[in-house]
């Protein structure tokens, strides 16, 4: 029987465990890379938190300006009507802030706390944000226009296209080239196709279609009012004239739900919607045409650009110029407090409080029914 000799192996020795000193370095090699490789976790964190706080606030900054031109261009828009005509206004309190269409355009400037320049109206829900926050209000077609396909002159009531998109108690302006008329539909009917007849005198054929009536009997469903003082639009005929909701819109800063500054709209009487959240201030100054009539022909070009409280004569704006501030809803995105400067402090850095993104737009919107 063979014996197996088990020597002694060198490598037995070799067969320990780390030592204390080994252990405390391979602790702090590990450390360290932990260390990095948290702060690089943090760094690309803190870089995505920035680009996309940036990329919010330059959504909203141009959505909001975008949203505020549309309407802003469109000020004081009825069709093919000059903006020289005036407007033969049958609603109730026509003069009201709601329904005074002659006045395409109205700013309000913010002098001080809680006070505006001209006094702001009542209709705007308060509180507002404080500090340079102007309010604008512009007047105007409100949606696509349809064609009259009927209308005599007077308590006539017009005769629209089927499928019009109108409603009870919509306030709206029929228009011509000649003359325009401001009223509230009480009530809408079908109205059958009317065939031609052959002269003497040739009458054309009239197209099926809806009436829009427009009495002084306001129904119960038209809860904002405001009604019609009279069914008679005029003299003028509006037949191949054009006809389209109308209303008041007003734009200001308040507090939206996110407990943050937002832009705010207010259509009418219906209740205000929030629309962009994160807008902090708004100025808004006026381009006046303030060259004397004839010299040139006007409207003509904004020559001047004020605050509201220092136009002279709405008729003569012809264009706006709108700078907003919008801040990121999330915060500790910058290292540093920042300063700002907007246009409506004169070049005086203000001081931020917290350490939100910020950043400045501005726009020059024309009104088209006053530019050349």
């Amino acid at each position: 029987m063979n014996n197996i000799h088990r020597g002694y192996s060198p490598f037995v020795r070799c067969q320990r465990g780390f030592s204390l000193v080994e252990i405390l370095v391979a602790l702090v090699i590990s450390l360290f890379l932990i260390v990095g490789v948290i702060q690089l976790f943090v760094g690309s964190k803190q870089t995505y938190r920035s680009y996309d706080a940036l990329s919010r606030m330059q959504e909203n900054g141009r959505f909001a300006l975008e949203v505020m031109s549309r309407d802003i261009r469109m000020a004081g828009y009825y069709g093919c009507l000059s903006a020289s005509i005036a407007i033969t206004n049958t609603l109730n309190t026509p003069a009201q802030y709601y329904w005074n269409f002659g006045q395409a355009i109205q700013g309000f400037e913010s002098t001080a706390a809680n006070n505006w320049s001209p006094a702001l109206d009542a209709s705007i829900v308060t509180p507002l944000n404080q500090g340079n926050v102007d309010v604008i209000t512009v007047r105007g077609v409100d949606g696509p226009s349809v064609s009259v396909l009927d209308h005599g002159a007077g308590t006539t009531d017009p005769r629209v296209p089927l499928n019009n998109g109108f409603s009870v108690c919509d306030v709206a302006i029929v228009a011509n080239c000649q003359a325009a008329s401001a009223f509230q539909v009480t009530g809408i009917a079908n109205a059958v196709a009317v065939p031609a007849v052959v002269g003497p005198p040739a009458v054309p054929a009239i197209p099926a279609g809806q009436t829009l009536a427009h009495t002084t009997v306001l129904p119960a469903a038209c809860t904002n009012g405001p009604g019609n003082s009279t069914n008679n639009l005029g003299t003028v005929s509006y037949i191949d004239g054009e006809i389209a909701r109308v209303s008041t819109k007003s734009y200001y800063i308040r507090a939206g739900a996110s407990g943050r500054p937002a832009l705010w709209r207010r259509a009418g009487p219906n209740a205000p919607e929030e629309l962009v959240e994160g807008v902090e201030r708004m100025d808004i100054v006026y381009g006046e045409d303030t060259a004397p009539a004839g010299v040139p022909l006007r409207p003509s070009i904004a020559r001047q650009y004020v605050a509201a409280n220092a136009v002279t004569n709405w008729n003569n704006v012809v264009s706006v110029r709108i700078n907003l501030l919008l801040a990121s809803l999330d915060d500790n995105l910058v290292t540093s407090r920042q300063t700002v400067i907007f246009p409506a402090d004169a070049g005086v850095a203000v001081a931020i409080d917290d350490r939100r993104l910020r950043q400045g737009f501005s726009t020059t919107v024309g009104i088209r029914n006053r530019l050349p």
